[in-house]
């Protein structure tokens, strides 16, 4: 890669230590614009610049990459929950879709899908919390760099709302699978997919 610069030590310390000020986490373009307004000896265009540093601070296990051009340090948090800050909003940005596109006619009808939460984001920081930041069916560790196993709003009950309790006094209808998971669920009850996996699963040992 033209303009890949693995720096030297003190350039990745300085790295290291911009991304502690920040929580732990930033995209490459935050890191290259605060690399470029302190004026870093490195090649800035195009971002190669801060994309090497951090690239190589990957090769010698110091930070990981946690969504599409966003870095943690290891053992700090968004390092050790899949990238769930990016997952959230994701997540809250898909399901409102969703909903807003439920019961409409394009090529085929939609199913009516409500949303009843009092607050969707605190609602899914529960669940990343309760199911420690892992599929609640499968327990694979959620991981936003990579699309399968990222985390995705399920419905227990495929023919229900995006039903949390708050708002109906019931129990919640929702749990966060992997991606993949939720693909492959369909509109199947989760006992019936995980007898599925647990067939495959034998069959190839």
């Amino acid at each position: 890669m033209a303009g890949y610069h693995r720096g030297t030590e003190q350039l990745r310390e300085r790295a290291v230590d911009t991304l502690r000020r920040h929580g732990g986490a930033m995209q490459n373009h935050e890191l290259a614009r605060i690399a470029k307004e302190e004026d870093w000896p490195i090649h800035h265009e195009k971002m190669w610049g801060t994309h090497g540093l951090l690239n190589t601070l990957r090769e010698e296990g110091r930070v990981v990459k946690v969504a599409p051009g966003r870095y943690a340090l290891v053992g700090s948090l968004e390092a050790t929950n899949g990238g769930w800050s990016i997952a959230r909003n994701r997540i809250l940005r898909t399901t409102r879709s969703t909903v807003a596109n439920g019961g409409k006619t394009v090529a085929r009808h939609l199913k009516i899908k409500r949303l009843d939460a009092v607050d969707l984001l605190r609602a899914l920081d529960l669940l990343a919390e309760q199911q420690d930041y892992c599929c609640a069916q499968t327990k694979v560790p959620f991981d936003e760099s990579v699309p399968d196993l990222r985390a995705s709003l399920d419905r227990l009950d495929s023919d229900g709302h995006y039903d949390d309790g708050t708002v109906t006094g019931g129990t919640s209808n929702l749990q966060l699978v992997t991606h993949w998971y939720n693909m492959a669920k369909g509109t199947r009850h989760d006992y019936e997919m995980l007898k599925l996996l647990r067939l495959h699963a034998a069959t190839m040992k």
